[in-house]
């Protein structure tokens, strides 16, 4: 496969297993860090070792609702949700997809068929970006199903794209706080999906 490739890391470990790879890989790689999550604390073996590019992780099963992200910030945020959600009953699934380009297709549509609700969380605003391209791919395999299956006629998974409000990027916290996802935001808008 050709092209270029993006690559986001959630931790440490990640971070090293996929450089390795991008070093490996013939094709260019763009590999996006967060600066908050340098000086992250994580276990990170001294030996060489790759993770596949292309592939996302499970980071916790879940049953309600699948919630797919990416990047240090908002998979950190993600799992704080998922367990506050699961105190309240719901039980969330935690894709991490680390790696945008090409993103793991058969990881995102099997979890989100399985609960049939997708909260696709980034720092990107949600027009045109890689929520909205997810949300799209998922609404063309639930509409293929329902065509060319007859049992699955009445099939139907949820999307929602939880993103950055609208306005210039800051640098303040105070402000970025109000612009990004916070944990609560997750949270409500995962138990609105539940409704």
């Amino acid at each position: 496969s050709g092209g270029i490739i993006i690559v986001s890391p959630a931790n440490p470990y990640a971070a090293k297993g996929l450089l390795l790879s991008a070093f490996r890989d013939g094709n260019p790689v763009i590999f996006l860090e967060q600066i908050s999550a340098y000086g992250k604390k994580g276990e990170v073996p001294s030996e060489p070792y790759t993770l596949p590019l292309g592939e996302a992780r499970i980071l916790r099963e879940g049953e309600d609702i699948s919630i797919i992200t990416y990047g240090a910030m908002m998979v950190e945020r993600t799992l704080k949700a998922a367990e506050i959600l699961g105190k309240d009953g719901i039980s969330a699934e935690v894709i991490d997809l680390q790696t945008i380009v090409p993103m793991d297709r058969e990881a995102i549509l099997y979890s989100a068929t399985k609960t049939r609700r997708a909260l696709i969380v980034h720092e990107a605003k949600t027009k045109f970006g890689v929520g909205a391209e997810i949300a799209s791919m998922i609404g063309n395999y639930v509409s293929e199903a329902r065509r060319d299956i007859k049992e699955m006629s009445d099939f139907f998974v949820s999307t929602k794209v939880l993103g950055a409000k609208d306005g210039p990027v800051t640098a303040h916290p105070a402000l970025e706080a109000l612009r990004l996802p916070q944990v609560e935001d997750i949270v409500a808008a995962a138990k609105e999906m539940m409704k």
